[in-house]
């Protein structure tokens, strides 16, 4: 009773202090609000903010006054902004409140701070969300079970508080159940109680309208490939299946200062360049088609190259062949002939088609120029060539035997079945996923630092994405998401790679695409604001080891795909970046210390052209990437 007097005390003070001297904003809809978490264990000496959630989500909330229990700031001091200060070891209650100006209807919220002893807390790294039942879109009043998996196992507090980012959609309550309550999409993610406020991935569940509601599957965009400057044409989707509920579609152009499209699909092209078209259903699938890449030339003109990039072996031994591939941008132009120069014609020579011809040992110089009056030329590449030596004599197992036992000379499936019995060959165990737990400090005893390791600074890691070499704040970002088929091989090192834990909650669990940065709807590393371009080239490759690894892992040329079929995508773009963005000497370090930890290395970081010799024929979009006939 004396805690709801005091509350009541507070209430009818702030509400009178608000209601002399507050100008009154617009009315919202503002049915309460919480602080997160509710409950919160902090340290002597800590800073602590809360989060604000409004209730319904989307509801706006106006100014926040704080307040702390009555006698209890010898424990605690409560900060301008909000955040509190931790004092002496005890007990705190926060109490807040905000007032609807035009109504003067008066909201609160309380959440309790325990206050530790300086050095007691042992923080939560980590939450994994498990699903209770097989995954599945469900219909209004249905429930879905969540449990959360707390690293360490000896932190101090394993508590969390979960969230539904569109209460409208689904609530969920303390224990993990989820339950539908109105159509459409949310987001559902746990947050740590502890002082981290560590975020889970987050899942994305659609709600349907009724068991009748059919989503879309897949969408096609047809229309004209190419237009002139000044004119415009119309753009077609075709949605799979037939029977889709809702039908409806979302236009967006990449480059809208090359081309604008409508509501209606009208595109209307602006100035030359190229730019992609791409249609998204509104139906809450979260379905886009392929970038349908539209090209605007000059009146009467051609388009011209604007960038050429080529990659292969740059170190192949004497009496190889090596065949070079080339990504043209933009895709469309209309001249994509090109030549081919070797520096050193002793060492090396190469033809018309990028076929290089190893003839002694040596260093030469690998370049493509366009021939459409452009003067544009490719990236150089260094090729060195020596003589095979047979192994041995302490040589890494990619310079000597590693592929000795497999047949490389073939193609598609038949070559990924060789690489699939291989990896099982040379792949004596798996790492764990729990030696990969990175540790803080100098704690050097996660496996990533035999894999992931500066070389500059061997008690720092390189950031999976923006390259940044740190040794704390970081967590395990799954290259391929759990969601979708990724626990098949979270346990090899190969896959997950350490990241920075901000850097990772960003990503969520969204198939890499490229021009994408949303939770959701695709994402690419170059994409942010953070993100380093040469890592896309990283991510493909980790993610062709994937479908080798695990055979019940596959790609699709989408950009987004239902998380039953285990897939990842979008896989003209993960083969574009491949190209685009040669092997690094960070992958080639990792590719040691993987195979020193399970035998096994990654086929498409040792020999790069395997990609194009197994996918390269999937449709016309990675033929083309490929220069397959």
């Amino acid at each position: 009773m004396k805690n709801n007097r005091r509350i009541a005390l507070l209430s009818f003070l702030l509400t009178a202090l608000v209601t002399g001297c507050a100008t009154p904003n617009d009315k919202h809809d503002l049915e309460g609000f919480a602080l997160s978490p509710g409950e919160i264990s902090i340290e002597v000496g800590d800073t602590f903010s809360f989060d604000v959630l409004a209730k319904p989500s989307n509801a706006e909330i106006g100014e926040i006054y704080y307040a702390l229990g009555s006698g209890e700031e010898n424990f605690a001091t409560l900060n301008e902004d909000g955040s509190i200060t931790a004092i002496l070891p005890g007990t705190v209650h926060v109490y807040a409140t905000s007032v609807d100006y035009e109504t003067q209807s008066s909201f609160y919220a309380e959440a309790l701070v325990n206050v530790l002893s300086s050095n007691s807390m042992v923080d939560i790294t980590s939450i994994d969300v498990v699903k209770q039942e097989e995954w599945k879109d469900v219909d209004i009043g249905e429930n879905l079970h969540f449990d959360a998996l707390v690293y360490p196992s000896n932190a101090s507090i394993k508590e969390v508080e979960w969230v539904s980012t569109n209460e409208n959609v689904g609530t969920i309550d303390e224990n993990g159940l989820f339950t539908a309550v109105g159509h459409g999409n949310t987001n559902v993610y746990a947050i740590a109680k502890d002082a981290t406020k560590i975020r889970s991935e987050s899942f994305d569940i659609y709600v349907r309208k009724g068991s009748d509601d059919i989503l879309v599957e897949q969408i096609s965009v047809t229309g004209p490939t190419s237009l002139q400057v000044g004119s415009s044409a119309k753009m077609n989707a075709t949605i799979l299946p037939a029977e889709a509920s809702n039908k409806e579609v979302s236009w967006s152009s990449s480059n809208s200062k090359v081309a604008s499209i409508s509501k209606d699909g009208t595109v209307t092209a602006l100035s030359i360049g190229s730019t992609n078209i791409i249609a998204t259903a509104t139906d809450g699938s979260n379905i886009s088609s392929s970038p349908f890449e539209l090209n605007v030339l000059a009146n009467g003109g051609q388009l011209l190259v604007s960038k050429i990039t080529i990659s292969g072996d740059s170190n192949p031994y004497l009496g190889e062949q090596v065949q070079f591939n080339v990504t043209i941008y933009p895709m469309g132009a209309s001249n994509k002939v090109l030549t081919w120069s070797s520096s050193n014609t002793n060492v090396a020579t190469i033809n018309d088609n990028g076929l290089l011809t190893t003839l002694s040992e040596g260093t030469t110089s690998i370049q493509a120029f366009a021939t459409d009056g452009s003067g544009v030329t490719s990236n150089i590449i260094e090729v060195n060539v020596k003589e095979f030596s047979g192994g041995g004599g302490g040589e890494s197992t990619y310079e000597g035997t590693c592929y000795n036992s497999t047949n490389l000379d073939t193609t598609g499936n038949t070559l990924l079945n060789n690489l699939r019995n291989l990896n099982k060959q040379k792949r004596h165990s798996t790492v764990g996923y729990d030696s990969m737990l990175i540790g803080h400090g100098s704690n050097r005893s996660s496996d990533f630092y035999k894999t992931d390791y500066d070389p500059n600074n061997p008690n720092k890691l390189l950031s999976f994405y923006s390259g940044k070499s740190v040794n704390s704040g970081l967590n395990r970002e799954h290259v391929w998401p759990n969601s979708r088929g990724g626990n098949f091989v979270d346990n090899d090192i190969h896959m997950p790679r350490p990241t920075i834990e901000s850097e990772n909650s960003n990503r969520g669990n969204s198939f890499y695409v490229e021009g994408m940065n949303t939770n959701g709807s695709g994402w690419d590393p170059a994409a942010t604001n953070f993100g380093l371009e040469s890592y896309r080239g990283d991510a493909a490759r980790i993610i062709f080891y994937c479908v080798v690894a695990d055979s019940r892992l596959s790609l699709v040329d989408k950009t987004n795909d239902s998380k039953f079929n285990n897939t990842m995508g979008k896989l003209s773009d993960l083969i574009k970046w491949h190209l685009s963005y040669p092997v690094q000497q960070r992958e080639i370090n990792r590719n040691d210390g993987a195979e020193d930890l399970q035998g096994n290395r990654n086929p498409f970081i040792d020999h790069p052209d395997l990609v194009c010799r197994i996918w390269g024929d999937y449709n016309s979009t990675t033929a083309s990437l490929c220069r397959v006939a």
